[in-house]
């Protein structure tokens, strides 16, 4: 499966990326700093997220701008899933991710340790709930 993180906190990114490689080497994964740059990245067909996980907090483009300009088009990427990976635990904001079409709201945890349990469960999740006929790469080649 493909994965797609997107923060802007480079620190955070170099995190996520020690966490990912201690238990995903069966995953593609990238990351990206910038969220024009990752919807770029997608609508080329260079590089297929079976799912994107994105930072609600970002300077250039928050994350639930993120999820409306993925969900709300006709086009193919509208059906990739999206996590928010965030700092802010607000019932409001969870709520406005999931109107605007997120499949998760997942609160950043503050212990290294407590980071590769809530990546493992993000993992086996969307590698239990995803199935490998429908993957977005099959959509797309359609």
């Amino acid at each position: 499966m493909n994965y797609l993180f997107i923060d802007d906190n480079r620190v955070q990114l170099m995190v996520l990326k020690k966490a990912l490689e201690q238990f995903c080497s069966a995953h593609e994964i990238k990351t990206l700093d910038n969220p024009m740059a990752a919807i770029d990245l997608i609508r080329s067909r260079v590089f297929l997220p079976d799912v994107v996980v994105v930072d609600f907090n970002m300077r250039e483009m928050d994350g639930l701008d993120f999820i409306k300009r993925m969900k709300f088009s006709d086009d193919w990427y509208s059906y990739i899933p999206i996590v928010v990976w965030t700092t802010v635990d607000c019932a409001e904001t969870a709520k406005a991710c999931y109107g605007s079409g997120a499949a998760g709201y997942m609160i950043k945890p503050t212990y290294y340790k407590e980071l590769i349990g809530m990546l493992r469960v993000l993992i086996q999740y969307w590698e239990a709930n995803l199935n490998p006929f429908t993957s977005i790469d099959k959509i797309v080649n359609q």
